[in-house]
């Protein structure tokens, strides 16, 4: 009788298991692939640099519209990341989405304005950020003017070896830094060259 128990219970688990298997197949066949683009519009043509431009594009499963823009490089005045659209044979003639680094052409400098981000020529440029030393000028003390009137002038800090320069300079529209280790010392906010006294303030 025991043993009858036994045999009924093995038997139940095995309907069991056997069933969420067949689940288990039935999902992986009613399996709903990942989103596909269905339709999307480049504002700018294409690759048009000197146009400022966005990708948007609306997903057949869910219906989600997405927008790539283009936008200025945030290390290098005259680089620009385009958005545009590509249509790949190999990949089931799926239309895809690119963002790639570009170079403004000779003396053209990328901005970002209100329609979006553009080469333009440079003296057509008129950035909101200034710098007094003209950029990354590590012996010439200088001070940056930002878009909001933020203000930042070049400093010196203990670094791990002696005095280090911390120095800020504009890109375009915004501005960055650095701390950067002067051979001979750094003073009043600028490294100093071998022969010059060393005051560190």
């Amino acid at each position: 009788m025991k043993n009858m128990i036994y045999l009924v219970v093995f038997l139940i688990f095995g309907l069991l298991v056997i069933s969420a298997c067949e689940q288990i197949v039935a999902k992986n066949i009613t399996y709903v692939a990942p989103d596909v683009i269905i339709s999307c519009n480049d504002s700018d043509g294409g690759i048009n640099l000197n146009e400022a431009g966005r990708v948007s594009c609306i997903y057949s499963n869910s219906g989600e519209r997405r927008v790539a823009s283009d936008s200025c490089s945030p290390d290098v005045v005259n680089q620009i990341y385009e958005s545009y659209l590509e249509d790949r044979l190999m990949e089931n003639d799926r239309t895809i989405v690119r963002k790639r680094n570009f170079n403004c052409s000779e003396g053209y400098v990328c901005i970002t304005r209100r329609g979006g981000s553009r080469c333009v020529p440079e003296e057509e440029a008129n950035f909101s950020c200034t710098d007094s030393d003209g950029g990354r000028n590590y012996y010439t003390r200088g001070t940056i003017v930002g878009s909001t009137n933020t203000r930042r002038t070049d400093s010196c800090r203990d670094g791990e070896d002696g005095f280090a320069l911390i120095e800020y300079w504009c890109i375009g529209d915004i501005f960055r830094s650095e701390i950067y280790d002067c051979s001979s010392g750094c003073s009043l906010g600028r490294c100093i060259h071998g022969e010059e006294n060393f005051n560190p303030y």
